[in-house]
């Protein structure tokens, strides 16, 4: 069964539509979350917030785990936190989040996230669903990466 079927959508100034997720990330230390849109990516490896939601989180930015990841643009400097990610009601256990002060939209990356659910995407009728395996081996899998 499907956690989520949904259709691309474009966000504002955006003439192509693309698979948007309706995230809400929270902090499981404060309490505090934030819910948002963020981008399927699937050539990102991690989960990428804005810098500025380390605050909105509870989180002090730069006391993160540092990190560096090579990106298109070259090497970009990243700070991870420990948070979760909720949609549609499904609640994934404590994962690292990376934030970053030149990001402006929230990517949802592969390690982190993406890995453990069927994706299927359909660019033509401009559709895409997430779905859990049959089989919860993926769910032992969850982690810190």
């Amino acid at each position: 069964m499907p956690i989520l079927n949904a259709r691309f959508r474009a966000e504002v100034g955006e003439s192509l539509a693309k698979p948007y997720l309706d995230v809400n990330y929270i902090n499981p230390h404060t309490g505090k979350n934030i819910r948002t849109r963020a981008l399927i990516d699937t050539g990102a490896d991690v989960c990428v917030l804005p810098s500025a939601y380390a605050e909105i989180l509870g989180h002090n930015l730069e006391k993160g785990e540092p990190s560096d990841i090579m990106g298109v643009s070259g090497s970009v400097s990243l700070y991870k936190h420990t948070m979760q990610i909720e949609i549609e009601g499904f609640k994934t256990e404590e994962i690292l989040i990376s934030f970053n002060p030149y990001f402006h939209k929230p990517l949802i990356g592969v390690k982190t996230f993406l890995a453990h659910f069927i994706l299927t995407v359909n660019y033509p009728a401009q559709h895409f669903s997430l779905q859990l395996p049959e089989v919860e081996e993926n769910m032992s899998n969850w982690g810190t990466i």
